[in-house]
């Protein structure tokens, strides 16, 4: 007897409270050695490998979305418990990994507002979306909750640029180990 589709996706949001990051653990129960994990933090690899293995799965991806300033990456850690993981990354982040990907903003708020604008608002409304970060208590919301509430993406694309370049965002405390690491993939 086959599983429905909903059974067989495995869908577990991972939480590391010093950086107030979330990793993903996305899979397919019918297809257990490609389960691909989002945003890894390095503090956190021994939680994350533990889950896996828990839920008899083999990563198949680390999937980091952008050269992280707040946390080293655990994606070098998870590929030597999981040797035929590769790593992914945006190719305009600099970044070294197995495998590239577009579509990086590059710290470029114009660019953001319109990806966001053009891949993720044209989506059904009752799509949900699930932050990388949470800093207010919010584990996910859905398109069109976005749409309507979200107090930067709901301005013009100048106003959010203008919101954006005066937040005057404090430099993140891991950013001088961070990033040197992340960008060979979190060794350091």
């Amino acid at each position: 007897m086959a599983t429905s589709r909903a059974a067989s996706l495995v869908f577990r949001q991972l939480f590391a409270a010093e950086s107030s990051t979330y990793t993903y653990l996305i899979a397919d129960r019918d297809y257990p050695t490609e389960a691909l994990i989002i945003d890894p933090v390095e503090e956190c690899v021994e939680r994350d490998t533990r889950v896996v293995q828990e839920l008899g799965l083999s990563l198949k991806h680390g999937i980091n979305t952008h050269c992280h300033a707040d946390h080293v990456t655990g994606t070098h850690l998870l590929k030597s418990k999981f040797p035929l993981m590769k790593s992914a990354i945006s190719a305009a982040s600099g970044a070294q990994a197995d495998v590239f990907l577009s579509d990086n903003q590059q710290g470029d708020s114009r660019k953001l507002y319109e990806s966001v604008h053009t891949r993720i608002f044209t989506l059904p409304d009752t799509v949900a979306v699930y932050p990388a970060h949470d800093y207010r208590g919010f584990t996910s919301s859905s398109v069109a909750e976005e749409k309507q509430h979200n107090p930067r993406l709901t301005k013009s694309v100048d106003d959010f640029v203008g919101v954006m370049a005066a937040l005057n965002l404090p430099k993140p405390k891991l950013i001088d180990v961070a990033v040197p690491a992340n960008l060979k993939c979190g060794v350091h």
